[in-house]
């Protein structure tokens, strides 16, 4: 009986339509799935810093089998995966077969700028997004995205948001973040837009903004060589700190904002000099003890230079500088 029902190939089709199990040809990507759905377990703050997980790749006729072979593979966390790798075909496919995703859906999606994913998720799902969405789209430079989340979400965003624009140089979003949403940012946000050199943010948000900056803004601009930032925040900005800003400035050879401040603040800066120049020494950078030498020996001729050039056309003071530098 047994011998005549596994040689007749209908009867044995039959049966196996009425077991479980894995078709040998899915079971890769089972396993695969399974190792997703395992990894996703994680926090994302885990999750990021383990060895991402390949794009699993699989065409629709694929996904049939697979949801009718063992549609309990197919998770919430499997879902989001799919949304957070762009895989729109798959996620609409397993969508209307009534498979759910997270709020992770949406906010890895954003974070991504994978706006198709984002607006179908937020016409055919119910599973919704939290202010990850928009924080990490604005820090990511998705301005499309942002502008979609707040005009079509309701979750909002945090203060993170156009901090993380700030710190990251997207002035269009700043600017659209300050015009429609009144989260703010935090302070720091300004002294790392001035650390990264971008004049245009500073400028904005001392213009637009009240939230301010903390001394470190002109210290990292200092630092870092940005002469117009540190210019701008001398002039328009009480936050300043002139002498941490020129040592700074002497310990990583900047020329340039050493006499600026020379020019600027005359006298006043001859306690931290010394500094500066151990400073300098220290990192072998005789250009810098050279000239901080002249200003601070007996021979006042350098300082005399500098002093007459200041009063001369922009044009000589660039020569001068072009010419301590050579």
């Amino acid at each position: 009986m047994a011998s005549s029902v596994l040689h007749n190939r209908d009867i044995l089709a039959l049966l196996f339509t009425y077991q479980s199990g894995i078709p040998l040809g899915l079971k890769d990507i089972v396993r695969k799935l399974r190792h997703v759905h395992k990894f996703r377990q994680q926090s994302i703050n885990l999750r990021a810093i383990l060895q991402p997980i390949p794009r699993i790749d699989f065409n629709l006729v694929t996904a049939m089998n697979l949801y009718r072979s063992c549609p309990e593979v197919i998770t919430t966390n499997v879902m989001d995966h799919l949304a957070a790798q762009k895989q729109l075909e798959l996620l609409k496919y397993f969508g209307e077969q009534g498979k759910m995703c997270t709020v992770w859906a949406m906010n890895e999606a954003s974070e991504r700028g994978y706006i198709e994913i984002v607006q179908y998720l937020h016409a055919y799902t119910t599973s919704g997004c939290t202010e990850y969405a928009m924080d990490y789209a604005a820090k990511n430079g998705h301005f499309t995205l942002v502008r979609f989340l707040h005009e079509n979400r309701s979750e909002g965003c945090s203060n993170y948001a156009m901090t993380f624009a700030i710190m990251n140089g997207h002035l269009r979003i700043v600017q659209y973040l300050h015009t429609h949403r009144n989260e703010g940012y935090v302070p720091r946000a300004m002294d790392i837009a001035a650390q990264f050199g971008y004049l245009d943010i500073v400028k904005f948000l001392h213009c637009e903004r009240s939230e301010g900056c903390t001394r470190d803004a002109m210290t990292q601009a200092a630092k870092h060589g940005y002469l117009d930032i540190v210019q701008f925040l001398d002039e328009h900005r009480s936050e300043e700190c002139i002498g941490e800003s020129y040592i700074a400035a002497a310990a990583r050879g900047h020329i340039e904002i050493l006499t600026y401040f020379d020019l600027r603040y005359n006298f006043l800066l001859d306690t931290c000099r010394a500094t500066a120049l151990n400073t300098a020494k220290l990192r072998s950078n005789l250009t810098i003890v050279h000239y901080l030498n002249q200003l601070t020996s007996q021979n006042r001729s350098l300082w005399c230079t500098v002093q007459y050039l200041s009063r001369q056309p922009v044009i000589a003071f660039n020569s001068f500088l072009l010419a301590l530098r050579s």
